[in-house]
């Protein structure tokens, strides 16, 4: 299995003909401008391709694991985890202003090892893929 968000992945599922290139934008306008639920929900894909995406690729990188709210409500906390069973973290700051801020992990780990972080105590793991970065923006 292998991400949606991957283009060179996806593309070989699609026909090779004229129709590959449109078929590629309908999924990604799906996927980042009608922020779609799911693989099943984009619209207009022939059964056939359907089912290839269905069968091989998977439309989060991310599982929340655990979300916790600031007794202000101005911040949430959200442990995910990754395919290969890694924990990150994202933060969602809400700003009086009326801004929000989202602060996103780009590693599993810290290499830092900073002794009042517990993540920093774990040491570095590995870089996240664009996948599961992106996945946290979803």
């Amino acid at each position: 299995m292998f991400s949606i968000h991957d283009e060179s992945a996806v593309l070989p599922l699609l026909p090779a003909n004229g129709s590959r290139p449109l078929l590629w934008r309908r999924i990604e306008r799906a996927l980042y401008k009608d922020r779609v639920p799911g693989l099943a929900a984009i619209p207009g894909l022939p059964a056939d391709i359907m089912e290839r995406l269905l069968a091989n690729c998977r439309h989060h990188e991310l599982a929340v694991r655990e979300s916790v709210d600031s007794a202000s409500g101005e911040t949430t906390r959200l442990l995910l985890q990754t395919t290969d069973g890694h924990l990150v973290e994202s933060v969602i700051m809400r700003h009086p202003s009326g801004r929000n801020t989202l602060c996103l992990s780009s590693q599993a780990g810290c290499p830092m090892a900073c002794t009042f972080c517990a993540t920093g105590m774990l040491g570095l793991a590995r870089d996240l893929t664009v996948w599961e970065i992106v996945d946290q923006v979803e």
